[in-house]
This record gives structure tokens, C-alpha cells and sequence, in this order.
């Protein structure tokens, strides 16, 4: 039986890297998942980061695998795998969701861009094959160098639905009378959160029976709350933190629009596409419609399901979408059944060679 290794820097909370490790052992592989041992966070959060890369990297060079699988965000765990590969005659797959130097830089951290970008080119060139989310990411890896390349996109498991009866649900939230605007994700300047605040008086002005529903946290968290206080949509605005994703589900269902925004100008976004982002792709498993901005793949997405705004004109179209309501048609096409295939078809392609 073949013993694959599954590494990513937050396994525990990783959807991706659950679905993989569900279908792999569904096709009978021996499927490992390295959880790391060290994962305290302090300040200086430069020096907490650091040991906790350097402690997860030490265990990766102890793992006994045929594969092992690396998922990028930080790239430089993918490392410790390209040395046993050259040492150890293992297959390295090399599975990215994103540019992380990009990434960085839109953070704030442009010093460190050369850095990972030139990580993430070495695992390119190296790695037994190279799996990407989306097209645009899976033509950067060509254009690099990459043996082999699949593109598997980041869909939702079939069983992805709500445990809970959408009408009870909201039920419960005592919203039953309101319009429901939804944001799933990383309180950051990347996913836009607190810019969703800002548009959202303007919102509320012209459908005013609307809430906005935040599910998720992040560095933003302490401004956002500060803000909404600031501007007085305390009772217009639900901030649930960081939940179980099997309970994502649950908010998506009462939703009447979900927003999935990106500011045009960051370099990473010119990497972010429909089928990549899983949280998208969540919110048309369930039959929602989603405004974009055109971003990357996004500025030909089809409309519908995807309403395209540039982010100046966000209100308008979040105004326009809920006036005008519609439900996504043929959403089972956005699940992982699809992505399975490629991934199965990727690993026996990989153990073929010698």
C-alpha cells in the first residue's frame, strides 16, 4: 500500500487537505497527516512564526512516506520534502492554492517577496508534479518549468449542506423578516473586510431591511468592531468569529447574497479565479449568487451566477442583486467529485515513473 504524507501549516482547519486525504484513502492509499507539535504563538510574532516553521520543518525530514504531499502557505515547508526527494528517491507533489510571495507583498511585507517567490520556484521546477486550484496558477507553473501540472479545483465535498433547516435557522437568529447578506473569510486587507463595512451604510440606505452577516476573524477584527460602532450599524451587523466549518454551511443557507471581494490592485488577485477559492465555491454549492470583483479569472467569469462590480461600484451592485433575486442553477457542478478525478488521475501518473 502506498503511505502518502499530507503537510500544510494549519492541517487541523484545512478543508483542502481533509478532502484530499478523504479520496485517497477512498482509492486505498495509507494517507498520513502531519500535525505539527509545536504551535504556541507569542510576541514578537516574527519569532513565534519562526520556531513554529522550524519545528514542523524538523519533523518533516522524520517522515517515512512514498508521497509526500506539501499544501503551499508558507512554500518553505515544502523543503524539508525536496531534500528526502533528492536523497530518498520519494515523489514530492507540490499543491498550490495561491502565490504566497504575492501574497506577502499585498500584506505589507514586500521585503520578503524575492524570498518565497523564489521558493515557490524551486518547488516548481523540483516536485515530482504540481497541483494547482486554478488554470492561471497552472500556466505560472509551466512557464516556470514544472514536470507535470493538474488542475484541481478547490469545490466543496457533495456532503457539504446545512445540518440545520435554512427557515429554522433563521428562525432562531431572529431574521426571519430581513434580507441577509453574507462574508465568509479572513478578517484582512486581502478579502476585503473592513471595506465591506465601509460600503455597507450605503446599503442599508437604499434596502434597509438588510443584515450583514461576517463569519470568520482576523487582524481586522478590533478596527472592524471599532468601526461599526464608529458609524452605528451595531444592530445591523452580526460578527460570529471563527466557527466549526461544518457549520458554515448553515449561514450560507439563509443568505440571499454572498460577497467575495478583492481589491483590483493587489498582485495576488491576479491569481484568484472561480474555481479557486473554496468559500465561492461553497456559496454556489448551496445556490447562491456571489459579487465579485474583476479580478484574475473573475473578470470573465459567467454572470450569472457571479455578479462582477469593480469595487467602486460594490453598493450599487450589492443593491441591484438583492432587488433583483435569483438562485444558481446546476449547483452540484461545483463539488469535489470533479476535483477527485484529477487528483487520483495526478498520483497515478506520479507513481508511474521511475
Amino acid at each position: 500500500m502506498v503511505k502518502v504524507t499530507l503537510i500544510g501549516a494549519y492541517p487541523w482547519r484545512m478543508t483542502r487537505l481533509k478532502l484530499v486525504a478523504s479520496s485517497l484513502r477512498k482509492y486505498g492509499f495509507n494517507v498520513n497527516i502531519l500535525f505539527p507539535k509545536f504551535n504556541v504563538k507569542f510576541k514578537p510574532r516574527f519569532i513565534s512564526a519562526s520556531l513554529r516553521y522550524l519545528s514542523y520543518m524538523i519533523q518533516e525530514l522524520f517522515v517515512d512516506s512514498d508521497v509526500i504531499h506539501v499544501f503551499n502557505v508558507p512554500d518553505v515547508y515544502g523543503l524539508p520534502p525536496l531534500l528526502k526527494k533528492k536523497f530518498k528517491n520519494i515523489k514530492l507533489i507540490y499543491d498550490v492554492r495561491s502565490p504566497w510571495g504575492d501574497e506577502l507583498a499585498d500584506l505589507g511585507y514586500k521585503s520578503l517577496h524575492d524570498v518565497a517567490e523564489s521558493i515557490e520556484r524551486i518547488l516548481t521546477v523540483n516536485a515530482s508534479a504540481v497541483t494547482t486550484v486554478n488554470s492561471i496558477l497552472g500556466d505560472r507553473a509551466r512557464k516556470w518549468g514544472a514536470r507535470k501540472v493538474y488542475v484541481i479545483p478547490n469545490y466543496p465535498s457533495r456532503e457539504f449542506k446545512p445540518s440545520i433547516d435554512p427557515k429554522e435557522f433563521k428562525c432562531r437568529l431572529g431574521l426571519e423578516n430581513y434580507k441577509i447578506i453574507l462574508f465568509v473569510g479572513a478578517f484582512t486587507s486581502i478579502e476585503c473586510a473592513l471595506d465591506i463595512i465601509n460600503v455597507f451604510p450605503r446599503v442599508i440606505k437604499e434596502v434597509a431591511d438588510t443584515i450583514l452577516i461576517m463569519v470568520g476573524d482576523g487582524i481586522l477584527m478590533p478596527e472592524i468592531k471599532r468601526r461599526i460602532v464608529k458609524i452605528g450599524i451595531e444592530n445591523k451587523v452580526i460578527l460570529t468569529g471563527w466557527i466549526p466549518h461544518n457549520e458554515v454551511a448553515n449561514w450560507i443557507s439563509v443568505a440571499d447574497l454572498c460577497l467575495a471581494p478583492r481589491r483590483e490592485w493587489g498582485e495576488a488577485s491576479k491569481f484568484f479565479a472561480p474555481e479557486s477559492v473554496l468559500k465561492v465555491n461553497e456559496y454556489l454549492a448551496l445556490g447562491k449568487p456571489v459579487v465579485v470583483t474583476p479580478v484574475g479569472g473573475f473578470r470573465n467569469a459567467p454572470s450569472p451566477p457571479f455578479i462582477i462590480a469593480p469595487f467602486s461600484r460594490l453598493d450599487e451592485a450589492i443593491i441591484n442583486a438583492l432587488r433583483k433575486p435569483f438562485r444558481v442553477e446546476n449547483p452540484l457542478k461545483y463539488t469535489w467529485n470533479t476535483s477527485e478525478k484529477n487528483l487520483i488521475k495526478a498520483y497515478d501518473e506520479v507513481l508511474k515513473e521511475d
